[in-house]
């Protein structure tokens, strides 16, 4: 079977992702303010996610602070595996300018703070690639690291900052085991145009730099879709590693399969989430209520949460036959409980009151 094992050798992760492996399930947290509250409110987001069971957490805060939140998970849950994308404030700290040394520093920093993986738009590598597969379509480019690299390869007129430090990034992750995600700049931003000129071109490019990690001994991870259709989920999948000839490990940000659903983009994202997991895609990325219209609240990150694992659990029990046993375990407490709550106290529910099947049955067999 082919199987990574996600985890930084300095710290305690030890996160088994791939073939014939659960679907883990990856939680999103950052800040974009100073104040004390903000901060606050993304650490009890990390809290709530520690408690219903995350496997990793990405910090894409656009702020630095004193202590980074995946420093917080490191430090309050060393089981959990943490994240970030590494442009982000050598971008905004320079003033659009992403100097390759600066980014390596980030780099540096992370992994030898502990860092789990870290996102890495490798794809486009040049302005003319940029310019090139940025037209024609009705949103050119919807993943942040995508549009933060756009600006700075244009407006400085440089090429991707990543590939003059490759060598020193896949030094360092070697050495210290941190998993590279292969990030997506052109990945779709509605249904419609996945699998468009842009974004096929970039999975292959995405799976030749997968290739060439694996060659020099780097742990990846690729990052493929997020808007996409239900039907078409599979057989991506299945296409990329026919194609590559072997098992290949992604995470998908949801994947949401449909733009018509307002405010429960959690829902969209989980019917996606299901199909991902019954064909062993690896991860997932959480997609919080609200995703498209605000900054996501506790409640939205709960929803987000749950829904995933609901979604995950559902489409693994398909090739794991093993996990219905806590399926099983659901239905002998309502059994023995005679109620179709399993943590209830008592028999029956308000809903059926005094005709609950669950005692009225049992009420008849018990007077034959």
């Amino acid at each position: 079977m082919n199987k990574i094992i996600v985890g930084n050798k300095l710290g305690d992760v030890n996160l088994e992702v791939g073939e014939g492996a659960t679907t883990k399930i990856n939680f999103i947290v950052g800040t974009n303010k100073v104040d004390e509250d903000s901060v606050h409110q993304e650490m009890k987001k990390i809290d709530l996610a520690a408690k219903l069971g995350v496997h990793t957490i990405t910090d894409l805060s656009t702020i630095r602070l004193k202590q980074p939140l995946w420093r917080y998970v490191k430090e309050k849950y060393p089981h959990i595996g943490v994240g970030m994308n590494p442009i982000y404030l050598p971008f905004i700290e320079n003033k659009t300018k992403v100097y390759p040394d600066v980014l390596l520093e980030e780099i540096e920093c992370f992994i030898l703070g502990g860092g789990d993986h870290m996102t890495i738009n490798f794809t486009p590598r040049t302005r003319e690639e940029l310019e090139t597969y940025s037209s024609g379509r009705l949103i050119p480019i919807t993943g942040r690291q995508g549009g933060l690299l756009a600006v700075t390869m244009r407006k400085h007129k440089v090429d991707n900052p990543y590939y003059p430090i490759l060598d020193d990034i896949i030094d360092l992750a070697k050495e210290y085991n941190t998993t590279i995600h292969i990030g997506s700049t052109f990945r779709a931003a509605g249904i419609v145009e996945a699998n468009d000129r842009s974004h096929l071109w970039e999975v292959g490019k995405q799976m030749e730099m997968y290739s060439f990690l694996k060659e020099n001994g780097v742990l990846s991870i690729v990052e493929v879709m997020s808007h996409y259709p239900f039907h078409m989920i599979a057989e991506m999948i299945g296409s990329i590693r026919e194609t590559h000839g072997d098992y290949v490990p992604f995470q998908l940000l949801g994947p949401v399969v449909t733009d018509v659903c307002g405010s429960y983009d959690y829902i969209a994202s989980a019917i996606g989430a299901a199909e991902a997991a019954r064909f062993n895609v690896g991860k997932i990325t959480t997609i919080p209520a609200n995703e498209h219209k605000g900054f996501p609240t506790l409640d939205d990150s709960e929803r987000g949460i749950m829904s995933a694992k609901i979604a995950v659990h559902s489409g693994d029990m398909a090739r794991i036959p093993d996990l219905m046993e806590e399926d099983r375990d659901v239905l002998q407490k309502r059994s023995l409980i005679k109620s179709c709550d399993p943590e209830a106290l008592s028999r029956g529910c308000d809903k059926c009151g005094v005709y609950c099947p669950l005692v009225i049955t049992q009420r008849r067999s018990s007077k034959r």
